[in-house]
């Protein structure tokens, strides 16, 4: 569902999500009801909802705990937090992380808490992230919605407050 590459050159590092190809996928993109989760930008605004939505089937591909205790995110940020450790050294890498379609909306997803953490200095997800540098940078294509009104919310919070930058490129009526 993802790769995870670098950029000397240009100093990036990013999370690639691919679209829907396996049946699986597609019942994941029909699971559109939404999953209540603690919002993870409450930590760094307090007007914040206490909770957001997320779209049942991008929660449980990226955030919903596996057998061995982990969840994807967790997975992938493990690699991210390598590379950084690892290229970052005063060099500025930046964070990128893009897909289309069902990949854009776990890149959306996966956008929100990084900066979260990122931006937190409450939680131990920041512990974690501290390596990740603000400003996260999102690009979507074709993405379908990925939350509610508080997670819309909770995603502009992080851009206005400058965590992160998102470009969504959608057709007309996409």
């Amino acid at each position: 569902v993802y790769a995870v590459g670098i950029d000397q050159h240009r100093k990036r590092i990013t999370v690639v999500f691919r679209g829907s190809v396996t049946s699986t996928d597609f019942q994941k993109d029909a699971m559109i009801s939404l999953n209540r989760q603690p919002n993870p930008v409450k930590d760094i605004d307090a007007n914040q909802h206490e909770k957001i939505g997320i779209h049942h089937g991008f929660y449980d591909y990226l955030l919903k705990p596996r057998k061995n205790g982990m969840n994807k995110y967790q997975e992938i940020m493990g690699h991210v937090q390598a590379l950084f450790l690892q290229y970052d050294s005063q060099q500025n890498y930046k964070l990128y992380c893009t897909g289309r379609s069902l990949g854009g909306a776990l890149a959306t997803l996966f956008s929100l808490y990084v900066a979260a953490a990122a931006g937190s200095v409450v939680d131990d997800t920041s512990k974690a992230a501290s390596s990740i540098p603000t400003t996260v940078n999102c690009i979507s294509v074709a993405s379908p919605r990925v939350g509610d009104s508080s997670f819309q919310s909770a995603f502009c919070r992080l851009e206005e407050r400058g965590l992160m930058r998102h470009l969504r490129i959608a057709n007309d009526r996409d």
